[in-house]
Parts: structure tokens; C-alpha cells; sequence
């Protein structure tokens, strides 16, 4: 009788902690969605403070968190945010839906800043996820990510590779510097023409 009683006891405080966690993450999402992200983040915080967070409760609610902050284009303090889930041991601690969030989530902050590649990275790694697991929602998220991705990438490429805007100049010197430049832009867009139709094909 006084095991049960101690274990009623102790049942209520388990399921208000969780009734409050879920609470909480769905006031943050719901702001996100409604295109409030700093409202966002203020639920975050709160749910942060909670004490005795698993590492589930954390990272999904870290997820959420930086993706408010690349809604506020604060793209350096998300990939802050992701830091710890860049460790492949510590992805591999987490559910899978939740490896996939995390892998996503890296991806698209990495996104919106130089590296490229690495966001490329993450974005197929998510894609793998999702498609192991028959996880149709994050495929798509995945997918979509991807998609982004690879139009940076073709953008960058028609903004920084093209043809020198003063020809003349080179055939002035001689026409050698002006044929190793076309060669060179050349070889360049043939990478990264692979580099899309790689892409192409994994959507």
C-alpha cells in the first residue's frame, strides 16, 4: 500500500512536467508557423529552463529554436544552436526521426551561409533518413531543402563564373590570357553542371 501510494504520488508532478514541455513546444511551433519567430524563441527559452529535459525534449525543442532564428536571418547563432548535433555520436543517441530533424535542420541553416557543400551534405544525409525509414514528410522537407540548395548553387555559379566583362583587355595583352580565362570558366561550369545534375537526379 505505501509502494502505491508513493507511486501515485509521484505520477502527477511526471505528467504535468510533460503536459507543460508539450504545451510550451507547441506554442513555439505555432508562433513559427504564424511567421512569428522571436515569439518563438521566447517559448523556447521558457521550455529550456524546464529541469530534468531529456536529450529527445532538448533536441527537439533546439530544432525548433534555430529554426527561428534562420526565420530572423540570425544564420551564425542557428549553426551556434546546431553545434552539438554536428557530432555523429550524438545524432546517433537520438530517435531516428530525430537524426533526420537534426541532419535537416544543419542543412538548411548551413544554407543560408558560405558553406554550401556542407549543407549539401546534411541535406542528402536527411534524404537517407527519411528514405530508410519511409518517413514521407521528411522526405519531402528533404527533398525541398535539396532543391533550394542546388538553385544556389546554379545561381552562384551564373553570378561568378562568367566571362570576363572586359575581353578586349585580355586580347590587348594577348590573346593567351584571354584563352586560359575561357578555358578556365569552361572547366568550372563543367563541375558544376555534374554538381547539378547530381542534384537533379537525387530529387
Amino acid at each position: 500500500m505505501a509502494n502505491s501510494t508513493v507511486s501515485s504520488s509521484l505520477r502527477p508532478p511526471t505528467r504535468k512536467r510533460e503536459q507543460s514541455f508539450q504545451q510550451r513546444l507547441k506554442a513555439a511551433r505555432t508562433a513559427l508557423r504564424q511567421c512569428q519567430p522571436e515569439e518563438a524563441l521566447k517559448h523556447c527559452d521558457r521550455v529550456l529552463q524546464e529541469p530534468r529535459l531529456q536529450a529527445t525534449e532538448q533536441a527537439t525543442v533546439q530544432f525548433v529554436r534555430a529554426e527561428a532564428l534562420e526565420a530572423l536571418a540570425r544564420l551564425t547563432e542557428a549553426v551556434q544552436v546546431l553545434a552539438v548535433y554536428e557530432h555523429v555520436d550524438v545524432r546517433e543517441s537520438l530517435p531516428p526521426e530525430l537524426r533526420g530533424e537534426a541532419c535537416l535542420r544543419l542543412g538548411s541553416a548551413y544554407g543560408g551561409t558560405k558553406d554550401v557543400p556542407r549543407a549539401l551534405n546534411y541535406a542528402k544525409q536527411a534524404l537517407t533518413l527519411a528514405t530508410q525509414f519511409d518517413d514521407t514528410v521528411a522526405t519531402g522537407k528533404a527533398h525541398l531543402l535539396l532543391g533550394n540548395l542546388y538553385r544556389r548553387v546554379g545561381r552562384n555559379l551564373v553570378r561568378s563564373r562568367s566571362f570576363p566583362s572586359r575581353p578586349h583587355s585580355g586580347l590587348a595583352s594577348g590573346r593567351q590570357g584571354l584563352t586560359r580565362a575561357g578555358a578556365k570558366w569552361l572547366g568550372d561550369c563543367s563541375h558544376h553542371r555534374r554538381e547539378l545534375d547530381a542534384g537533379a537526379h537525387s530529387l
